[in-house]
């Protein structure tokens, strides 16, 4: 299929996650049609009642068109409902898939783009992909119906009549066609322009702390200013644009409508039409008129948003990382690189390197900045691959490890951890089901135990977004906690006391370093006298080679 209509047909695919509301929706959506149009045909019957009618059938004539109202009220309110509702599961399907495949995304490809495109993806480019291609995509149904419906009529009532609309709609709908190109780039160009946006504006809240204390708060209301005189000028322009197509195709249609009238008078004044068929023609204009006007529009409105659809189908159709499917038992011997070899551009961080961390044992890395502790550990916790080699579990490859096996038995203590905005009951156990209790014993361990006891709602107490009433100290605390609560049966540790003071940290690292069958990688800048002898390895990580030290 055409790469250019394989998003449209994709995105089809959607409309099924609503079944019911969509059946309901091409059920009702033809009924609805005709309703409308039978209006040409009411008016028609009140003119020619008018005309020739006795005053005793006036209850029966009002009786009918209370009928008619009803029967209009019911049928376009269901029509509407089952789209409003079909257009909701369908939202909520798309944006668990984006959300879905976002976040499984292989570490190196998540950190390409800024967090705040993945945002946009989830945000305002959902609401382009609502509005301008579903919502468009479901009106087209109910509008061709009527128009094909009242175009038969028309030609029914008077082939002339019938002749002269297809002739004009033939034009309305080339309308369309002479936008495209347009209307498609200035839809581009306003999605890229509203992603440029959210990242300047997610970046701008963050930095809060730091544009008040260098007080360049001057520069980024600059800058913001200007991203969103850019993102709401390339909207303008995109509506603009829809807006040229639409009026254009809006005045032929104006055309015709009239057209009918001067048409209709001239075959009325020669016998062919009575007046009650004038009235009826000129209503069924407006149900041919109107919904070519909107088809216009709305083709406009899926061609401006397939670039956004586009993005969506490369994202949730793109390749996922490898899952693995073994299955290891308890970790009896060690965790292994294998000839390893990793770089960014052409600095070498690991140049062909072996090493087996052994079950139980303790090591401490260390190394200049930049030297790539980091990126070890971030390769032992498989989010980065290696360019050449393979980390090993026991013998087994870790990609071939199942991923939720395999973090149960590994767990990292970071330098910054990343905290929820929830309590700190949720930030401990991470929604996973531990007790109360036994997050009280991992907060203790970690020497908070105190600290939550003060607090007025104690462990149920919220932190907030990024944890702000929290000292760098107690959030490494926290980590440490969960790291305590996980139980794992190897701990990498990124500069994990950085942030405690120095008999802190000397007593968080003895209790780590103590437990018996643990196996502890560390990285630290600041090495303890006591913890350097628990230490069973110290290694030198330089020059891409990772050596022990004797």
């Amino acid at each position: 299929m055409n790469e250019r209509k394989r998003p449209l047909w994709l995105f089809f695919t959607y409309l099924r996650q609503g079944k019911g509301h969509l059946a309901l929706y091409l059920l009702l959506a033809p009924l609805n049609a005709l309703v409308e149009i039978g209006l040409a045909a009411a008016m028609a019957a009140a003119v020619d009642y008018a005309m020739s009618g006795q005053v005793e059938d006036m209850g029966r004539y009002v009786g009918l068109y209370a009928l008619y109202v009803l029967l209009g009220f019911g049928v376009g309110y269901g029509v509407k409902r089952a789209r409003i509702l079909l257009l909701g599961r369908v939202i909520a399907a798309l944006k668990q898939d984006v959300y879905e495949h976002v976040m499984y995304l292989p570490y190196p490809r998540f950190r390409e783009n800024n967090s705040a495109e993945y945002l946009a993806e989830l945000t305002s480019n959902m609401e382009i992909v609502r509005e301008s291609y579903f919502t468009a995509l479901l009106r087209l149904y109910p509008e061709v119906l009527k128009f094909v419906v009242a175009t038969v009529a028309m030609v029914w009532l008077s082939p002339w009549l019938g002749l002269y609309v297809l002739l004009l709609a033939g034009v309305q709908m080339a309308v369309p066609a002479i936008f495209s190109k347009k209307i498609t780039e200035k839809g581009r160009d306003y999605a890229r322009c509203n992603e440029g946006y959210m990242v300047t504006a997610k970046e701008d809240l963050l930095s809060y702390e730091t544009s008040t204390l260098y007080q360049i708060l001057d520069v980024l209301t600059g800058r913001h200013r200007k991203k969103s005189m850019e993102t709401e000028g390339a909207r303008s322009n995109s509506k603009l644009v829809n807006a040229m197509s639409y009026e254009v195709s809006f005045a032929i249609g104006n055309v015709m409508y009239l057209g009918i009238y001067v048409i209709g008078a001239f075959l009325t004044l020669t016998g062919h039409l009575g007046v009650p068929a004038i009235i009826a023609a000129a209503q069924l204009m407006v149900y041919i008129a109107s919904p070519l006007t909107t088809i216009s529009g709305d083709i406009a409105e899926l061609k401006s948003a397939l670039k956004v659809v586009g993005q969506y189908v490369q994202l949730v159709t793109g390749p996922q990382p490898v899952q693995g499917g073994v299955q290891p038992g308890p970790f009896a011997h060690s965790l292994a690189l294998d000839h390893v070899t990793f770089s960014y551009g052409t600095r070498i961080l690991l140049n062909g390197q072996s090493y087996a961390f052994e079950k139980g044992k303790k090591y401490i890395i260390h190394g200049e900045s930049g030297c790539g502790k980091s990126t070890l550990l971030k390769l032992l916790q498989r989010l980065l691959l290696p360019q050449a080699g393979a980390v090993t579990l026991d013998g087994v490859e870790v990609e071939q490890v199942d991923r939720r096996a395999y973090a149960a038995k590994l767990c990292c203590i970071p330098q910054e951890p990343f905290l929820f905005d929830d309590t700190i009951l949720e930030n401990v156990r991470l929604y996973r089901d531990y007790t109360q209790e036994q997050v009280m014993e991992a907060l203790n361990q970690a020497g908070l135990a105190q600290m939550v006891a003060r607090l007025p709602q104690g462990v149920h107490t919220p932190i907030g977004e990024n944890a702000s009433f929290l000292s760098g100290g107690e959030k490494q605390r926290l980590a440490i906690a969960r790291a305590l609560l996980s139980n794992p049966e190897i701990l990498l540790v990124d500069e994990g006391t950085s942030h405690l003071d120095p008999a802190t940290a000397q007593e968080i690292e003895t209790l780590i370093f103590s437990i018996p069958h643990l196996t502890v990688i560390a990285v630290s800048h600041i090495l303890h006298p006591s913890t350097v002898r628990m230490a069973h390895k110290m290694l030198h990580l330089h020059g891409g080679m990772l050596e022990e030290e004797t």
